[in-house]
């Protein structure tokens, strides 16, 4: 990421478009208005974050009540460009893998709050490769909702998966632009237990404001009134 190039794109890109796509066996996940999902909030206040470079998190990182690291276990890591690139299924149970050393996670205090700064391929501390990492984060159970913030960029097309705790697909998603960003199971299925997260912007992206809803334990994610209920028997 061109350091001072991404704060003049971040104040003139507005979210423009939002595509999704599932595997044919998938249940989908509807877009829906970030504003509408409560109640839990990340919003790295409670971790240490400076200006540029940030602070290195080259360790799992827990923020509110979820955790962080560059990607799943199982999750292959591959490059276009400096830009890191994900694919293929979790290991089960759903696990986080950390990266190389220094090409992990920041955080960092850019726009006068804290933002998530995934580091790519060029390493931590280097202007251009700030924010072209990826990330993926578990929750601390299923939940059915989630959004997020996606500050800088310079507008071009970020890829979420979301799975199950077992590492299954529930969905591949992609968005355009920047701004918030909220998604919705059909039918309120709690059954998200992780996403992981990564861009194809070459101006890098930052990452705040994570919401999500109500959550279960992954033992009775995805299940229905009666499976639950005969759990507790």
């Amino acid at each position: 990421m061109k350091y001072c190039q991404r704060r003049v794109s971040f104040i003139a890109m507005i979210p423009i478009l939002v595509l999704m796509s599932a595997p044919a066996l998938a249940d989908p996940i509807n877009v829906i208005p970030y504003g509408t999902i409560s109640p839990n909030v990340v919003d790295f206040e409670d971790v240490l974050g400076v200006f540029f470079p940030g602070t290195l998190y080259d360790e799992i990182l827990t923020s509110g009540q979820c955790t962080f690291a560059e990607r799943f276990v199982g999750q292959n890591l591959t490059y276009n460009g400096d830009l890191d690139v994900l694919s293929g299924t979790p290991a089960n149970p759903l696990t986080l893998q950390v990266g190389a050393a220094g090409e992990n996670l920041s955080v960092g205090h850019d726009l006068d709050t804290n933002e998530l700064i995934p580091s790519g391929r060029l390493g931590f501390g280097n202007a251009n490769g700030y924010g072209e990492g990826s990330f993926a984060v578990i929750f601390p159970g299923a939940v059915s909702a989630f959004g997020l913030r996606l500050v800088y960029g310079a507008g071009n097309t970020t890829y979420l998966h979301c799975f199950r705790n077992d590492g299954s697909v529930i969905a591949l998603m992609t968005v355009t632009g920047v701004g918030l960003f909220g998604f919705s199971r059909e039918g309120d299925v709690k059954d998200i237990s992780g996403v992981s997260v990564y861009t194809n912007d070459d101006g890098g992206l930052g990452y705040d404001d994570l919401v999500f809803g109500e959550y279960v334990d992954v033992a009775v994610a995805g299940s229905t009134w009666g499976q639950v209920k005969n759990l507790y028997r």
